[in-house]
């Protein structure tokens, strides 16, 4: 698996796009070039889209779609695969490579394999670098657990899983909104709570 570490890195990357531009693709999501719309491939493109039209709306899409849709995937779509599952079967295929049927048996439960672990990797990899682009570019901070504003010392504050935080950072102070994102069947419906 070491010799193959950088060919499953750069596949990794490669599906990553794919999930890019398909999450783009449903969530109605473009680019500008040359004042003419374009399709997202990857997270210059998502990033290139939000400085075309930072309105929150944008903004909640990339949230539903890489806070909130890789974290409930066997929720929405119950007969798909997780996204990193899928990825190893596909990378151990190409390279003609089977597990011991043994050692997997006596793994626990919930431990990774070393090709999830890496497909993980790079997806938060992919998640970090665009919530920092977001925060210098945009000046807008996005979170998963809620602010000690919203919390206000509250220490047993539980955050539903659909809800996340915008901060919009003006002159060193932020000032946080709270998100709901609710999926119904097909339909995504995105509301503000202000």
């Amino acid at each position: 698996m070491m010799l193959l570490r950088t060919a499953c890195s750069k596949l990794a990357m490669e599906d990553l796009s794919r999930y890019t531009t398909m999450m783009a693709f449903i969530l109605g999501v473009k680019k500008l070039v040359l004042a003419c719309e374009s399709p997202v491939y990857d997270r210059n493109d998502w990033i290139k889209s939000l400085q075309d039209d930072p309105s929150n709306i944008q903004i909640q899409k990339w949230i539903f779609a890489w806070l909130y849709v890789r974290s409930n995937y066997k929720k929405l779509v119950c007969q798909l695969k997780d996204p990193e599952e899928s990825f190893e079967e596909r990378f151990l295929e190409k390279h003609g490579l089977k597990y011991d049927e043994d050692m997997i048996k006596s793994m626990k439960k919930n431990t990774k394999s070393s090709i999830r672990l890496l497909y993980n990797l790079r997806a938060r990899s992919w998640r970090d670098r665009m919530l920092v682009q977001i925060k210098e570019k945009l000046s807008i901070s996005i979170s998963l657990t809620a602010p000690k504003q919203i919390r206000d010392d509250y220490k047993n504050y539980r955050r539903e899983s659909n809800t996340f935080f915008i901060g919009q950072i003006k002159n060193d102070s932020t000032t946080w909104k709270e998100v709901i994102c609710l999926c119904l069947k097909v339909h995504i419906y995105i509301i503000v709570l202000i």
